[in-house]
């Protein structure tokens, strides 16, 4: 009988045991997928700061090509046009 319950124990320690190390890969392995998000994240939001400059510098080429093309069609004189433009 003391065998049996001796035996007992340990079947239910080397249970836990095994629950416990199921328990921690599941841990790691949401611990290193939360990392690769993070990781990821950080990366768009770099490409999406690079796109947002260049985006801004390409409004602010319309822009100056629509005040030049503006300003050369008006009935100023040409010298007037490239004062204001230069």
């Amino acid at each position: 009988m003391p065998l049996n319950w001796y035996k007992n124990i340990v079947s239910k320690a080397r249970n836990y045991k095994n629950k416990i190390g199921a328990l921690e890969d599941t841990v790691l392995d949401e611990r290193q997928r939360i990392r690769d998000i993070f990781e990821r994240n950080a990366y768009l939001e770099k490409e999406i700061s690079v796109r947002t400059g260049e985006l801004n510098q390409a409004n602010k080429s319309l822009l100056t090509l629509k005040h030049i093309w503006s300003t050369m069609n008006s009935s100023e004189p040409l010298s007037e046009v490239l004062s204001t433009v230069v």
